[in-house]
């Protein structure tokens, strides 16, 4: 089972560019424990010195910081468009938690990448959703054909799309589908 769901999640998601989380959220497994931040320097972060003084030798080494690659502007506003989603989602993270579904999610996009803006992975309800949520109208609508044709290999899957959101539906049921969308949307009829 579990490599089916592996399995599911790299072909719906996976030639849209999605990956690791890489901007050190916190979030929820699937199975509903909580994961570790990434370690990576970030920027802005202290540097580590690659070396101090040499053991036993009593002289002095050079300590010269690790050289970390310049903040650019793209990534600053990366960075801000995934602080401004994490906030807007957070209430819908919540409403999807006590509607039973485990979530795993965060920001996978890197400066250039075509990764989803943020995403939640859910698992629950005998099935799962894949919700990818973009900054932009545009790009969402640029990402929905590959998103569509990945979705295609998998069965019983269906896709889609409101605004800057798509979802991939797997082995969903009308009912949890109505749940989902009242979380994500509000209230829909």
């Amino acid at each position: 089972m579990r490599r089916l769901v592996a399995a599911v999640l790299a072909l719906a998601l996976g030639g849209a560019g999605c990956g690791g989380d890489d901007d050190g959220d916190r979030s929820t497994s699937a199975a509903g424990t909580a994961t570790q931040p990434s370690t990576a320097l970030q920027p802005g972060a202290a540097t580590q010195p690659d070396t101090a003084l040499q053991p036993g030798s009593g002289t002095e080494t050079t300590t010269v910081p690790k050289a970390r690659a310049p903040v650019t502007a793209a990534q600053r506003e990366l960075e801000r468009t995934t602080a401004r989603l994490r906030e807007e989602l957070e209430p819908k993270r919540l409403c999807l938690q006590k509607a039973g579904y485990g979530i795993a999610g965060g920001s996978w996009r890197s400066d250039g990448d075509d990764a989803p803006d943020y995403q939640f992975i859910m698992r629950g309800h005998r099935g799962h959703v894949l919700v990818a949520f973009y900054a932009e109208l545009a790009r969402a609508a640029q990402m929905e054909p590959r998103i569509r044709a990945n979705a295609k290999k998998v069965e019983q899957s269906a896709v889609e799309r409101r605004g800057t959101t798509t979802i991939v539906w797997i082995k969903q049921r009308p009912r949890a589908r109505a749940l989902v969308r009242t979380c994500l949307f509000g209230h829909v009829s």
